[in-house]
């Protein structure tokens, strides 16, 4: 997501999770000097979450003219619109298996 600089992602526990690209840039410095230091490293931080409770297929973001982000997620069998924030603006529930889609902007 451009606006607020973070990528988003899927985990195996069904969540859909956002990090800002300061905070790995911070956690891999702290990691390099603390493995050498201690042993150990820094643990990455989430932005935010939201579980989704369905296996995720695909990830999208879309912007509109008036600058307005939202996070499309392609599950199994759900379609999911989150904000920037993670959350969920709606959600459409399918009654098939979708393998794919595109958002766009309608007129």
């Amino acid at each position: 997501v451009a606006s607020t600089d973070t990528f988003v992602t899927s985990s195996s526990s069904n969540y859909v999770e956002a990090y800002r690209y300061q905070s790995l840039a911070v956690s891999t410095e702290s990691k390099q000097k603390e493995t050498i230091k201690t042993g150990t490293g820094k643990r990455l931080r989430v932005d935010w979450k939201s579980n989704i409770g369905d296996n995720v297929l695909d990830i999208k973001t879309f912007t509109t003219e008036d600058e307005i982000t939202t996070i499309f997620v392609l599950a199994e069998h759900n379609l999911f619109a989150l904000r920037e924030n993670g959350v969920v603006k709606y959600m459409k529930k399918y009654d098939f298996n979708p393998t794919c889609f595109a958002p766009y902007a309608s007129l």
